[in-house]
Order: structure tokens, then C-alpha cells, then sequence
């Protein structure tokens, strides 16, 4: 199964799933929108900030179906973990306004990479502590009302 051939249902669990961590990171505030597109081919997901509002768009790689469901639990609370970090983001990028280009090019790289390692640990903690993401293409289990 491909990004292409998920249900609405498979979209609606991942939708509801970004809601629970969400709000377990604190991040109450944020409106979070699933991408209609996937990501670029190096990644298994990218968030993407709107900048000076709450908003962000998450995608994910045209295999995210085929993703380990503990892969996708911990990737999903990783690239929400960045919006917890915007600021310091923007801060660096602020240097980039001051300071030469071969100058900027390793303070963002050095930045990017201790951000991304600190990031990823975050991630593997937080997501051990939270339920897995509902399996795509398997249908929730009906509820008796």
C-alpha cells in the first residue's frame, strides 16, 4: 500500500492520532493539517510551520503505510516536537542576516544537526510513554452504542 492509496477512514485515524499528541506535547494552540501530497523522497515526514501563526502542515513519504507502526508513532511526535522549538528556529536564522555566508552555513549546520539529534531523543521518550497510531488499512474496531 502506497501514501495514494489510503481511505479516508486511514487519513481520519492519522488526523486524530496528530490531535492526542498534540495535545500531550502542549501544543493546544496549534492547528496541524495533513498534507494531500508526500514529502520530499529523504524524508519519512516534515512539518511545515506557517510563520507568525499556529498553523503547520505535516506530510509524510509516499511509503508512510508501509512505515513500522512504532516508526510512525515516534516520527509523528518528532516533527511535532519542532514547533515546540520555532523560536530558537528563527532565531538562528536572524544570524544568517548578520553574519557572511560561509560563516551561516556552519552555524545552521551545527545548529540543524544538535537540533535534530535533541529532537530525535525527545521523540523516542515521549513516544514510549503514548499509545501506537492506528494501523492503516485496518478497520477500527466498531464500538457497540
Amino acid at each position: 500500500m502506497q501514501f495514494e492509496d489510503m481511505s479516508p477512514s486511514d487519513w481520519q485515524g492519522i488526523a486524530d492520532y496528530i490531535l492526542l499528541v498534540r495535545n500531550h506535547l502542549g501544543l493546544h494552540t496549534w492547528h496541524i493539517y495533513i498534507a494531500n501530497k508526500p514529502c520530499a523522497k529523504k524524508y519519512q515526514a516534515s512539518i511545515a510551520p506557517t510563520y507568525g501563526r499556529k498553523y503547520a502542515t505535516i506530510y509524510f513519504s509516499r511509503n508512510w503505510p508501509e512505515v513500522d507502526v512504532a516508526e510512525q508513532k515516534q516520527t509523528i511526535v518528532h516533527e511535532l516536537l519542532h514547533l515546540l522549538f520555532i523560536d530558537v528556529q528563527s532565531a538562528v536564522e536572524r544570524v544568517g542576516k548578520i553574519v557572511d555566508r560561509k560563516t551561516f552555513t556552519v552555524i545552521w549546520d551545527t545548529h540543524t544537526e544538535a537540533l535534530e539529534y535533541a529532537i530525535d531523543s525527545l521523540a523516542e521518550l515521549i513516544a514510549s510513554h503514548l499509545p501506537d497510531p492506528p494501523q492503516i488499512g485496518v478497520p477500527a474496531p466498531e464500538t457497540n452504542s
